[in-house]
């Protein structure tokens, strides 16, 4: 298989660091607009984009989802950590319930999203597989 060749973690952190790297620059393209310009200007809450440190995000949790498969990679988490990791469980859970009584269910869904990235990017930092020196250098 071609990923035994490569250093899965190596690659994961290189994309994490990538995603880091890019999310100032908001590099990004329209994804799809509801009603883009119906009346004259376009509104910027009913219009998604995908930005480039998403790319970058989707693929470093992707090599890292395969590590956690491989068994190359082993989570555990301190006591006071799983009480925080818990609080942030309930607080998606309660997002994602929040969704049933939402007028647009597509653009709640879309921040949901972006909630869900922050929540897997602080597991991700939370587990010391970014060095925080590091993030400080890019």
């Amino acid at each position: 298989m071609i990923m035994n060749k490569f250093n899965i973690n190596s690659l994961t952190k290189v994309f994490f660091y990538l995603f880091v790297f890019f999310v100032p620059f908001q590099v990004k393209t329209l994804l799809f607009s509801s009603e883009l310009y119906i009346s004259g200007f376009m509104n910027p809450y009913l219009t998604h984009f995908l930005y480039l440190s998403d790319v970058f995000f989707f693929l470093a949790l992707f090599f890292l989802l395969i590590s956690l498969f491989l068994g190359k990679l082993k989570w555990s988490f301190k006591t006071k950590d799983q009480w925080f990791v818990v609080l942030l469980l309930l607080f998606l859970g309660a997002y994602l319930f929040s969704l049933v009584g939402s007028v647009n269910v597509t653009n709640s869904f879309l921040y949901f999203l972006r909630t869900l990235q922050f929540f897997i990017f602080y597991l991700v930092f939370s587990q010391g597989f970014l060095k925080v020196r590091t993030l400080m250098m890019v």
